[in-house]
């Protein structure tokens, strides 16, 4: 909730507000604001809080008059996510499916998986954790079954990267291990369909399937190796992304790239001061804490195992630490649950 400090909502700002369409578009601005607003201030609260005080605002003077429509109710659920209030965007999509007038999208049912496996992976007993996870996880394969899309493949292998860190972090390695294929696989479909239909964001599904095999190859001890054409490909298809409709994921993909290439080749201390200056540039234009902390814990979900490579040298060591200490500051608080998390 919002502090004593923080600026109260003025009614006046949504004084425009006077249908669903309306209010679902001012809704809709309040996430984009959240996403790419203001740099997150300190002591006084957040631009990040101030957004989400603007959704409760709506909330508590809308919701009993249109919140019964599913497009309303999805909107809210965006908004609220975007604001990283992840329990009341989770409510308001489980609303917006509910809904019987039948008008809320595909992506609110997509949005509630993701949501239903960070949700989970929020929570400190490791039972309940991966019972929302798993949740997530069955919201998902319903989608995959009904229609199976890039998207919804990618975040399938996501889940159960969430799920991966939970098993192991939990001590049950061949389960994590399991969930690890679950989600190289689950890439790995996303990224044939990406190559076969020649979509602009192969990036997406090919560079999270190359962390999950980078993973796979430090756990087990092993050389890491991931073809050169593959990662010129991934670098293509992100710098293609980033000229034609630049977005958060396709900039810091390109320097997330470059990370997963160094740990690929133990030479992640040669590129590290600069990798961090990059991250610490792009932090300054999107300071959204929802989007660093998942920067953070998908290194967190290669750069672990990384460090605890046998003979692993001194240097790329200290690298590792270097830049899981950077991201934990960009994600603000050390990144909470960090270790349970991941794109």
């Amino acid at each position: 909730m919002g502090d004593a400090q923080r600026q109260a909502v003025s009614g006046d700002e949504f004084a425009g507000v006077a249908s669903p369409v309306s209010l679902a578009l001012t809704l809709e601005n309040i996430a984009i604001a959240s996403e790419y607003g203001a740099a997150r201030s300190e002591g006084s609260g957040s631009a990040l809080d101030a957004q989400a005080d603007k959704v409760r605002h709506l909330e508590a003077q809308f919701a009993p008059l249109w919140g019964s429509m599913g497009a309303v109710a999805e909107a809210f659920g965006v908004a609220f996510a975007a604001a990283n209030e992840i329990d009341r965007a989770v409510v308001w999509l489980r609303r917006a499916l509910d809904a019987q007038d039948g008008s809320a999208s595909f992506r609110a049912a997509e949005q509630l998986g993701n949501l239903l496996v960070r949700q989970a992976a929020r929570i400190d007993d490791v039972e309940r954790a991966r019972k929302g996870i798993a949740a997530g996880i069955e919201q998902l394969e319903r989608l995959v079954a009904m229609q199976t899309t890039i998207e919804r493949g990618a975040m399938l292998g996501s889940a159960y990267k969430r799920l991966t860190m939970v098993e192991w972090q939990a001590g049950r390695k061949a389960e994590a291990q399991a969930a690890l294929a679950k989600a190289i696989e689950s890439y790995a479909a996303a990224e044939a369909m990406a190559r076969r239909l020649k979509a602009g964001n192969l990036f997406y599904p090919a560079k999270n399937g190359i962390s999950c095999e980078l993973r796979a190859a430090f756990v087990a001890g092993k050389p890491a190796a991931v073809a050169e054409q593959r990662m010129r490909e991934v670098a293509e298809s992100l710098q293609g992304a980033a000229a034609a409709k630049p977005d958060f994921w396709s900039v810091v993909g390109l320097t997330e790239l470059r990370v997963l290439s160094a740990l690929a080749r133990s030479d992640l201390a040669r590129v590290v001061d600069d990798v961090v200056d990059q991250l610490r540039e792009l932090k300054g234009r999107v300071p959204s804490l929802g989007k660093w902390d998942s920067v953070y814990n998908e290194a967190l979900f290669t750069l672990l195992p990384y460090e605890e490579l046998k003979g692993l040298a001194a240097n790329e060591k200290r690298a590792a630490q270097t830049l899981l200490a950077a991201l934990a500051e960009l994600a603000g608080s050390g990144g909470a649950g960090a270790a349970v998390k991941g794109r």
